[in-house]
C-alpha cells in the first residue's frame, strides 16, 4: 500500500511477529516493579460482570468496557513466565503511584494542513476511573496493541504519529506507557 501511494521509507521494516522477545522484556520491567498483574477473565467474564444489576452504567473507555477489576487484588505470587497462560493487566493506580504526577500531556494535531497543536491532558483521575487496567499482553506474553505500537515507535524514534479517529482516546494509553518506559 505504501508503495502504491509513492511512500518510501528509509529503514527496514519492523514486523512486530518478530519481537516478541523485545516485548517481553519490556513487560518484565513493568512486572518486576509491580505494574503489572495477571487476569484470568475472559471477555465473557467481564461482561457478566458489567452486566450485575449493581453496575448500572459501565464506563467504555479507549480500550471498550472499563475492566472491573476482578482479578486485581488475587494473592498470585508467581513468577514473571508463569503468565504466559494468562493476560497481563497494567495496574492503572499503581502506574501512576510510579509516575508521581498528577497529569500527561501530549499535543494533537489538527485535522487539516497546515497543522497546528493543541494540547491534550489525561488526568491520574481518568486514567483510573476511566481508563482502567488495560491489557498489555494476552495468552502466551503477545503484546497487545497498546505495548507494541509504543515499543516499536520508541525504537523508531518515531515522534508524530498519524492515527484515525477512532484510535484518538488510546493515544492516553499510549503517553501512559510512554511515561513509564521513559
Amino acid at each position: 500500500d505504501l508503495r502504491w501511494l509513492g511512500l518510501k521509507w528509509n529503514e527496514n521494516i519492523i514486523y512486530q511477529s518478530q519481537r516478541s522477545k523485545i516485548y517481553a522484556e519490556k513487560l518484565k520491567i513493568l512486572w518486576d516493579i509491580g505494574l503489572l498483574y495477571i487476569c484470568s477473565c475472559s471477555r465473557k467474564d467481564i461482561a457478566n460482570a458489567l452486566s450485575a444489576p449493581h453496575n448500572k452504567n459501565p464506563i467504555i473507555g479507549p480500550d471498550g468496557h472499563v475492566y472491573p477489576g476482578t482479578c486485581r487484588y488475587k494473592k498470585i505470587k508467581k513468577t514473571f513466565e508463569y503468565s504466559k497462560n494468562h493476560a497481563l493487566r497494567l495496574d492503572m493506580v499503581k502506574a501512576w503511584d510510579h509516575l508521581n504526577c498528577e497529569y500527561l500531556i501530549f499535543l494533537e494535531a489538527q485535522k487539516f494542513f497546515p497543522i497546528k497543536n493543541k494540547k491534550q491532558i489525561v488526568t491520574r483521575e481518568e486514567a483510573i476511573k476511566k481508563i482502567g487496567d488495560v491489557v498489555l499482553s494476552r495468552n502466551n506474553l503477545a503484546a497487545s496493541y497498546h505495548l507494541s505500537v509504543v515499543i516499536d515507535d520508541a525504537a523508531q524514534n518515531i515522534n508524530n504519529v498519524a492515527r484515525g479517529e477512532d484510535l484518538f482516546e488510546a493515544t492516553k494509553i499510549h503517553t501512559i506507557l510512554y511515561a513509564l518506559f521513559n
